[in-house]
């Protein structure tokens, strides 16, 4: 006999067995799609969750913010500006 909830799952998730999840609990993770830009400040990578926090990452550190009402790649070019301009002071303004 299948468990009552194999019949509501729908897509990747049919037939799998989630009898587990009541008793030890389901972890669940949100997957966020990084993209890649490059202006004069050099190379990055962003993305944006789900709570609206926007996060950069470039070979010198990363930082994050609120997007508001911002578009994200432009933010992203500012973010990118103020880590570069923390490592030149780091190495000696």
């Amino acid at each position: 006999m299948s468990h009552p909830c194999r019949k509501q799952l729908r897509g990747p998730y049919c037939g799998l067995d989630f009898r587990h999840i009541g008793s030890v609990g389901l972890d669940v993770r949100s997957h966020h799609v990084w993209h890649n830009h490059k202006s004069e400040y050099g190379q990055c990578s962003w993305c944006v969750t789900r709570d609206g926090t926007l996060y950069v990452r470039t070979h010198l550190g990363s930082k994050s913010t609120q997007l508001g009402s911002h578009p994200p790649d432009l933010l992203a070019r500012i973010l990118m500006k103020e880590i570069n301009a923390q490592a030149k002071c780091a190495d000696g303004c």
